[in-house]
This record gives C-alpha cells, structure tokens and sequence, in this order.
C-alpha cells in the first residue's frame, strides 16, 4: 500500500477479491454441485477361514511389496490421537463399539451395535489424509468432501458393492457404517487352494459388475485390487474400501503424487492426467492378470520401478496356460497403456471376458417385458422413442428446440456484430449439451438396466438434469436475442450450472409440494429458469423485476422454497445493479423463507451471497466473517454445494484481506482455487478468477514473482476460455499491472493497463465504474511521469465515474478521497487542499465499523496541520491516529504513522519521543510486505530532522541524504519531501552526491 506522496488507492484503485467485480464475477457462476465419496470398507473374516488361513497360508499371488503401499502411508500420516482411541463401549452416534477390527486406506474399522435395528455392523472411522498439517478450515473442507463421497456411495445399492447404512462425523473425522461381511479377500482366497480360470473370472466378473454399477452412478474407485474385492461367507462377491475414490488428496513417496496402490495403479494415476472408468478397468485387468496367471503384469519391488514400466508399457507377457484365448486378449486389452485402446466402458471388458451366452431369449421375455416396459416408459414418456429402441437411449431428442440446428443458428445470428465469440460459446454449449445426454443415459441405465438404483433416485437425478436442460433452454433464449451483453455472453454460457451435481441427491433440496400441481409447477420453474438465464446475461434490472412477481407466485401457490430461490436471485440481481444494501435485505428474506420451506441448499446459498454483499459490496469485513459460520452450517447441512463452498472461501478471503489479513486472505483463495478446479475442471473461468486473486494476495505480501506469475496464469487462461477480448481480462490485468509497477517494470505495468482499458471500454458501458479504476490507476503512472495535468484530468474521469455508481458515501469513495489528499500531499503544491481532502477522509471513515485507513488518514491530517504551523491542533490528531491504529494490522500504516509522528515530535522539541518513533517506525517497515525503501525513507527524513535539532549536522546530512535517493527514485510524486530536506538541510542533488 502507497500512502506517502503519490499512493494508489489500496481499495479502489486494485479491484480483485475484495472488491465488488472480482465477487460479482465469481458469483454469476456459483452453481450447486457434489462430489463422489471416497469411502472405505471392510471384512471380518470368519474364525474358519482366518484359522485356516494362519495355518496354512499357501502360495500369495505376488502381493505388493509393503514398501509401495500408499494406503500405508496415508495410514502412518494419521495422529495418534484417532489412532486406536475408540475403546469397547464407546458411543458414535447410536452404534457402540465393540472392538477394533483392524485399519485400512484412511482410517480405522470397528465392530460395532446397532441398538435401533438390533444388528452388527463395520464401523469406519475416516480421517482427512492431510489432518496433521491442514488448517481447521481444511478440515472442515476435507470432512465435507468425505461426508458427500460417503453419502454417494451410500446411494449405490448393488450386491456386489458393500452396502453402507449411514455416514456422520466425529470431531474432524467422518464415520461410515457398513453391513458387516463375513468372509475373505481374493487375495487370501486365492492362497487357501488351486483356483480354476474359471472359478476366478467368476469372482472377478462379480466385482466388475459392482464396479459397473458405481460407474453408473457416478463413482470411481481408483484402487481396484485383489484385497478390495472379498468373497462373503454367504456366497456373494463384493467390492470395498473405495476410502480413495477420487479424492482429492494424494501422497507423496518415492518421488510420485498420488493416491493408490502402485502396483494396481494405471498411467494416468502416476501422470495426472484425467482419471475415469477406464483407470478402473485397468486395476480390475491388473487383478485379474495376478489372480489368472500368479504374477504382477508389470515388473518392479519398488513404487518408482512399477511407476516406470507402467508408464512406458512395459508388460510382462503372460505364461502359457489353459486360459482361453479371449480372455488372455480381453486382459490385455484392459492394459493398454493409453486409455483410448482398452475397452470403452468397463461393460464391454467384462462382456469380451465371458461373451453373454448364444441361447433363445423368448422365455425370459415374457416374464420381464412387463416391469421393462414400466420402468423404461416412465423414461421415455413423451420423446416418442420407437418401440424397438433399446432402453436409456435416444436423449438426444430431448435438446429439440433447447440446442438443436434450428437454435445454433439462431443463436449465432445473434453474434453477427462479434463474430469471434461464437466459436467460443458454440464450443461451450455443444460440450454441456454432450454432457447432458451422457448423464441422463446413465441416470437411465443405474435403474433400469443395472437394477443398481431405486426408481425413487432415478426420478431425482432425472428432475435435476430436466431443470438444467430448462436452464439451458432459457440462456438459449437469451442469446438467441441479442439481448445479452457482449461481455456476459461467454462467461454466461461457463455459468450454467454443471450436470455432475444431479448425482448428490443430498444437495437437490425438495421437490414441489404435492398441493401444486403439475401447471403450475412447469409455470415455476420455467421462470426460475428464465431468471437463472436472466442473471446469467447480466440483464440486472430485468431480473429483478422479474423475480419480483415470479416470488409472488411461487407464494401464492404455496411453494416457499421456489419463491426462496427467486429471492436468491432477485438479491444477486440487486447486488450486481449497484444496490448492496437492498441486497443485504433481500438475501436475509430468502435465509427466512428458505428456513420456512426447510430448504438447506437455498439458505446455503443465501448465506454465501450474503457474505460477498457485506464484504464486496457494503466494505463491511466484519459483518462479512459474522455470517461466515452461518453459512458454512447451512453448506454442511444442504448437501456441501462445491461451487457455493468456493465461493464462500473467495468471499471470506475478500473481507479477511479488508481488514489486513492478507495471509489469511491468501489461503482462503488458494483453497477456493483448489475446490473450484475440483469440481469444475482446471481450465474454468472461476479457476482463472482465483488466479487474479492469488496474484493480487501475493502483491500485498510484497511476494512479487508469485504476483506476476499468478497473474499471468489468470490472463493466459481467461483468455484461452472466455477469448483474448473479453472484459473480465480487465480485471486480472489491471492488478497484473500493479504487479509489474511494483517490481520496477513499469513499462510493462503501463502496457498491461491500458490493455486492462481497452478492453473494458470496447465491452462495457462508457459509465462503468470498473473503466474508473484504470483511468485512476493509469493517472498514478502519469503522475509519476510528471505529467500531472493529464494525470489530474484522469482522475476526475475516474472519480466521477466511481461516484456515480457507488454513492457518495460508499467506503471505497472514502479511499478514493484519501488517496487523492495522499497525492496532493506528497506534491507539496496544494497543501491547503490536502488538508480538507485528509479531513473529508477522515470524518466519512469514522461512519464505517470497518475502517482500517482511518490510522493513515488521520496521520495524514497531522502532517497537513504540522505543515500549516497549527502544531497544537496537529498533536491531537496525531494521539487519534495511534488510537486508532489497533485497528490497522498493516505495518504499512504503521511505518507512515511513526515517521509523521516523529515529524511532529522533532517540531515541538520532543527529541526523546521522536528518536522513540523513528525506531518504532524503521521496525515496521522492515516487517511490511512491500515498499520498504520508501517507508525506510520517511523514517530517514525524519530522523535527519531529529539530529539537525540535536546539532548533529553530519548526520544529519547522511540521513537526509539517504531518503532523498529514495524520494528522488519514486519519482516528482514526492516532491514534497525532496524540496523539504533541500530546503531544510541543504541537500541539493550536487550536495547530496
């Protein structure tokens, strides 16, 4: 921060996270959403089996070597205070322990009572893998991720997946409860005696149709191996420990990240590329291969050895023996090192494995066409399928009118003016459309032809993805005419809400009441849908006229949580059209009507929306972190929507940067990145969003080449999603600028500015606020130019344009003026307006509870008073500015208050006091994050006063001579302070040399 002579406004002049463009861009997109669990399991084996295993352990088919087994690491990495600390009798819940049964891949597993259902079941204690070393808020984030992969594995119901019964948490960890299996592991089937081939494609078969059924569902296991796979003491084969299904923490050992177990792992997990269905059928090849021929496929006793021949395909080919010739290709096959030449889809492994049998089906038929026919009908009503389609096909039809030929044209008729963001739109929606089809199939295919999903679920799924589809059908809309802004086209299109979240049943919320009825339900959320699209194009004063009487109808038809939604939406719609505190109102209405329909995902939603209002929009900080808590509840409670809880971190970093926290600040948009990129791939334009705030975090801690290289990143991605000329590079660039400045490269931070401007001038309306932020910020360059004519001519454009969008007495105006005192001040031409400027300053930020530059106005002021000669006024301001210093964390603040103070001090003959200013001064500005030249400088001016009145003249002189190199550095922006040590002491350039 620049608070001498010539400073840029900290608030208005960076706008980024903590401002109201970087929120309002961020939370245009915040869209509900889940993720798969990653849940472990495991098997009690039956006292025969586990004695006649320690009795005679036979032949092991080539088990891993212990010094690869990530789940072992994971395990190790938990504290000791989890680790056997459950004893016989304690309490999770309403189970009872009964005793430890043993660990696993992130956690521990005990026997436990199920006094309600009278039942023994596994009880799995999860830990966050990186518990040890992660902040409470990664924690809380971590506990979240695994609540939601538990409660989707919870969904999965398949004889051949272990059956989970309930999930919850304890302290930092979760708990799963699972039936409690009898049996063994393949692997120590495998070692009791000889196994035909196939008896073991009989077991392996078993597990991929588990495995199949989770694909289905949404779910990847990542960890397929033959301890994973147990056969029940009743006959039946099951999948379990899915504890690593995607999640999103990895281990680090031998030089690798990753998490699994290398010697089942696929390429793709050692490289980092994209893992799917097909790294799972690659571990089930793997399992297959050791349990067929007694061998690994892949050579290697140590995880970088494995890593290396996986990597480059180097297979073990297999021995001779009586395996057929298919199964030995179809194995093979699945091995492949490039994804793209196995099978593609884990059906397909398993049916060249063991083609279906050749044999007449007409008796089979007429006992199932009956529940067939139901359950594809109530699909399939109203598409018109043929009556020989096959089931959970033909989707596409449903995108008639929504994206088909017809709708594309029309809607690129609508970029006629700028043809060069079609592309970029088609390419997003033809994605979203694909997308779309690919998950109501499976939605289609998990019930009705896997039986792995109650009818119940299917109907959910199905609703979530036909409400998307409305969505997308009235952006469409939109596009189509015209009527959407050039600058929200892409960015609106990125916004829609992504499909994957139709998959977490949890965050869904409810459907209608049943007193609505069918019209006026479609009536509903047809307008929700149009709202969402209206938000979406930044159509603001339509959409909140538009909810307003969508809210009372969805009252008047009884139906609180949709008009609970609208209020969301009118309040975002309010926020974004310059009315913050309308907002505030409105979000706290929808938090109300939301709890009266007991709609966890809406409230969630309104919290978080109402944090960004407090931060960004109304610059209360403190507010802001009250409601903080409020909202992570409500995420916890509504299903943890991804997108929601990244925009709360985004939000809570903005306001914890506000109040000087810019560490704290920084973790909180590092951790939004990180979720963000989680959910909705790294290449989104939310990703890009948090770069800019990351860099900007960086500046503030004075961490320059991170500034620029994360700004950079935000630049070069933006650009590649949203195009090279969309308005929201103004945003990253500008603060890229500030970077460049403060690094030296002032060319590049002039260039990189005025393509922030150009930007933003050719996009968006010539009164934008946002175009005030550069012409103020490119006025700063100027002035250091030495051009202030020009430099004050830009100014005013900015502050007028400022003005007139915020409100005269919006906080970030209150800056805006203190700057502006700032700059006249270190002139030294026009101190008399310096000094109404600094008390304008200060008397508006005294009616904020947030006002950490009250500390630097009011020093400010008592250096304009010094000057005039008023010394008795000025002594009264200056014990105002150390009140209220408390309240400014940044040593910025504190170095400029000192030295003004020591200023003073050395006038009214207080040399001891001055001399203790001066240290206190040089010690924060050796612990400030940036500028610690300059802030060393008026330390230096004031201590070569301080000596000249101690008749020190040499020192004096070296002193003054010192700050006037740095003075003379920064530019004719403080020439104030040169003129006064010349003046003063005598230190002419010819002198001081």
């Amino acid at each position: 921060m620049r608070i001498g002579g010539g400073q840029r406004d900290p608030q208005a002049m960076e706008a980024s996270a903590d401002s109201g463009e970087g929120e309002a861009s961020v939370a245009r997109s915040v869209r509900d959403s889940g993720m798969a669990a990653e849940i472990e399991s495991t098997v009690a084996e039956t006292p025969a089996s586990k004695a006649a295993h320690e009795q005679e352990p036979g032949p092991s088919p080539d088990p891993t070597p212990p010094e690869v087994s990530i789940v072992t690491s994971v395990r190790d990495a938990l504290p000791a205070r989890r680790r056997g600390a459950l004893t016989r009798g304690t309490a999770i819940g309403r189970y009872v322990v009964l005793g430890r049964l043993g660990e696993g891949g992130m956690g521990e597993v005990y026997s436990a009572y199920d006094p309600e259902l009278d039942r023994r079941i596994a009880l799995k204690v999860l830990a966050p893998a990186t518990r040890s070393t992660a902040s409470s808020e990664s924690l809380r984030a971590a506990q979240t991720r695994l609540l939601d992969e538990a409660r989707a594995l919870a969904r999965l119901s398949h004889p051949n997946v272990v059956a989970v019964h309930d999930v919850g948490a304890i302290d930092d960890d979760v708990f799963i409860a699972m039936e409690f299996v009898e049996g063994v592991t393949v692997t120590r089937w495998l070692a009791q005696e000889p196994r035909t081939w196939r008896q073991v494609v009989e077991v392996i078969m078993a597990a991929g149709r588990g495995l199949e059924a989770a694909h289905a569902a949404g779910l990847v296991h990542r960890d397929v191996k033959p301890d994973n796979i147990i056969l029940g003491a009743d006959g039946r084969v099951r999948v379990i420990d899915f504890g690593i299904a995607l999640t999103p923490d990895t281990v680090d050992f031998a030089g690798w990240s990753f998490a699994g177990t290398p010697a089942y792992m696929a390429p793709e997990q050692f490289t980092g590329h994209e893992i799917g269905p097909h790294t799972d059928q690659f571990g089930l090849a793997v399992t297959l291969y050791q349990a067929l021929w007694r061998q690994r496929p892949f050579d290697g006793e140590t995880s970088t050895t494995i890593a290396a021949n996986v990597t480059g395909g180097r297979l073990l080919l297999p021995p001779t023996s009586d395996v057929p010739v298919e199964v030995r290709a179809a194995v093979l096959r699945a091995l492949s090192r490039d994804p793209g030449e196995r099978f593609p889809t884990l059906s397909a492994m398993l049916a060249a494995i063991v083609p279906p049998p050749r044999r007449p089906r007409w008796p089979y038929l007429v006992a199932g066409v009956a529940v067939l026919a139901l359950a594809v009908a109530a699909v399939l009503s109203g598409r018109g399928a043929r009556e020989s389609e096959p089931p959970c096909q033909g989707f596409e039809r449903d995108l008639a009118g929504v994206w088909d030929p017809a709708r594309k044209r029309a809607v690129a008729a609508a970029f006629a003016d700028h043809r060069d963001d079609w592309p970029v739109v088609e390419r997003m929606i033809d994605g979203y459309a694909s997308e779309w089809i690919e998950r109501k199939t499976q939605a289609c295919r998990a019930t009705v032809v896997l039986r792995a999903q109650p009818e119940a679920v299917m109907a959910r799924r199905m609703a979530c993805l036909d409400t998307r589809l409305r969505e997308l059908d009235a952006l469409a809309a939109v596009l189509a005419s015209g009527s959407a802004a050039r600058t929200s086209r892409a960015e609106s299109v990125a916004g829609l809400r992504p499909l994957r979240p139709c998959d977490n049943l949890a965050a869904l919320g409810h459907g209608p009441p049943t007193s609505v009825s069918p019209v006026e339900v479609n009536a509903i959320e047809g307008g929700l849908a149009h709202l969402h699209a209206l938000r979406l194009a930044r159509r603001d004063k339509e959409a909140r006229a538009a909810a307003e009487a969508l809210i009372s109808r969805a009252r008047a038809a009884g139906w609180a949580a949709a008009a609970a939604r609208a209020l969301v939406h009118r309040g975002h719609a309010e926020w974004l059209d310059g009315a913050p505190a309308a907002a505030r109102e409105t979000l706290f209405e929808a938090i109300r009507t939301g709890a009266e329909a007991d709609d966890d995902a809406v409230q969630a939603e309104a919290w978080v929306g109402l944090v960004g209002v407090e931060a960004a929009g109304l610059r209360q900080p403190t507010e802001a972190l009250r409601w903080v808590k409020h909202a992570e509840v409500a995420l916890a409670r509504g299903g943890s929507d991804l997108e929601t809880r990244g925009m709360l971190l985004h939000n809570t970093g903005g306001a914890l940067r506000q109040l000087g926290r810019d560490a704290d600040g920084l973790a909180k948009f590092i951790e939004a990145r990180d979720l963000f990129a989680h959910a909705l791939g790294p290449r989104h334009h939310l990703v890009a969003i948090e770069l800019g705030a990351i860099s900007k975090a960086y500046r503030k801690l004075g961490q320059l080449d991170r500034a620029i290289t994360e700004g950079e990143r935000a630049i070069e991605l933006l650009s590649e999603v949203l195009g090279p000329r969309h308005a929201s590079l103004g945003v990253p660039l500008n603060n890229l600028s500030l970077a460049y400045e403060d690094a030296g490269r002032i060319d590049d931070a002039r260039a990189a500015l005025e393509r922030s401007l150009a930007v933003k001038e050719a996009e968006l309306a010539p009164d934008n606020p946002s175009i005030g932020i550069g012409l103020m910020n490119l006025a700063h360059l100027e002035r250091r130019a030495g051009r202030f004519e020009k430099a004050d001519a830009l100014w005013q454009r900015g502050y007028d344009l400022r003005v007139r969008a915020l409100g005269d007495r919006h906080a970030d105006i209150a800056r805006i003026v203190l700057s502006r005192a700032s700059d006249l001040a270190g002139r030294g031409a026009r101190d008399a307006d310096a000094l109404e400027l600094a008390r304008d300053a200060v008397a508006r930020l005294r009616g904020f509870a947030d006002a950490p530059d009250l500390a630097h106005a009011l020093a400010l002021q008592c250096e304009l008073e010094r000057r005039s000669g008023a010394l008795v006024v000025a002594t009264r301001t200056c014990a105002a500015a150390e009140a209220a210093l408390p309240a400014s964390p940044d040593p910025t603040i504190a170095a400029y208050v000192s030295a003004y103070r020591a200023r003073l001090a050395v006038a009214r003959g207080e040399l001891g006091k001055a001399h203790e200013l001066i240290e206190r001064g040089v010690a924060a500005a050796a612990r400030a994050p940036s500028d610690v030249g300059l802030l060393t400088a008026h330390a230096m001016w004031a201590r070569a006063f301080q000596a000249r009145a101690e008749h020190r003249l040499d020192d004096a002189r070296r002193f003054a001579a010192a700050a006037r190199a740095e003075f003379v550095a920064e530019g004719p922006t403080h020439k104030y302070y040169i003129d006064d040590l010349d003046r003063e002491l005598g230190t002419s350039a010819s002198r001081a040399r």
